[in-house]
């Protein structure tokens, strides 16, 4: 008799023998009815529901921008492995729980009204992965895989670009690997390395991600020539997505990126 077992017969009524304590045996008690014991074995009827979250991460591991007012200014922010939309006025909160590890890193596009977060590897071989979700039903729009990579996996700066259409992710690996997605399909557009070296106690050394507020319309101005850069411990790298017209349309190509220039100190 364990209690677990479908041949327990939790009808009986004697002396139990027990072994590895002070007791050799016990006895059932004296109201003692097997309808209540069969239903203890069953799982309650109850749910546990998050009702409020208390706190805020903001620690040496999470570096990049993750706090913002969306287009209803409500603040969006993360702390444990949950995505927060918080209401000043009302003093509510809503709650995105797509994650199975702690998020790391948030972005926000340039509507103000859809939300992308990232995380660490959860236990066991699983990569870190990118969820993307909209702030006010709080669904998931999109989740996106990333390969693991040697070293200390975990997703530490996202940006959106200007059209909200694309969406960079940096990794904690030991090559900081860059990778640019269309989002809305879970395209790869591209990925690189960015800085080689371990992040030091698991503190990334690429910060965050700055796109470039200026159109693309004359290449020989020097504020035209880079598309975003990526800024972190000594580090200011500019990048620029090639571009080629196919059919009168303008899309990225999925070539990896020319490196403007890099700045160390």
């Amino acid at each position: 008799f364990d209690g677990h077992g479908a041949r327990d017969n939790l009808g009986f009524n004697g002396k139990f023998k027990v072994d590895k304590t002070k007791y050799a045996s016990i006895y059932t008690p004296v109201d003692w009815e097997s309808e209540i014991a069969e239903r203890s074995k069953l799982p309650p009827d109850a749910k546990l529901e998050l009702e409020y979250v208390y706190g805020y991460r903001a620690d040496d591991k999470v570096t990049s921008p993750n706090l913002y007012y969306t287009a209803s200014r409500e603040v969006v922010y993360f702390t444990a492995g949950t995505g927060v939309v918080f209401n000043k006025e009302s003093k509510a909160q809503r709650f995105f729980l797509g994650h199975t590890d702690d998020v790391v890193s948030l972005a926000l596009d340039p509507t103000r009204t859809i939300v992308a977060t990232g995380q660490v590897k959860s236990k066991g071989a699983s990569p870190p992965f990118v969820c993307v979700w909209d702030v006010n039903s709080m669904q998931e729009l999109q989740r996106i895989n990333l390969k693991k990579h040697d070293g200390d996996p975990a997703v530490t700066a996202l940006s959106f670009s200007n059209d909200g259409t694309l969406l960079v992710c940096i990794q904690r690996d030991i090559d900081h690997h860059i990778t640019v997605w269309h989002w809305t399909t879970g395209t790869k557009l591209m990925e690189d390395k960015t800085l080689k070296g371990p992040a030091p106690g698991g503190i990334p050394m690429i910060f965050g991600i700055s796109w470039n507020t200026f159109e693309r319309t004359d290449p020989t101005r020097e504020m035209e020539k880079f598309d975003f850069c990526t800024y972190g411990v000594k580090w200011l790298q500019f990048w620029r997505l090639p571009k080629e017209s196919k059919g009168g349309a303008v899309r990225f190509n999925r070539t990896k990126m020319e490196k403007l220039g890099n700045f160390t100190d």
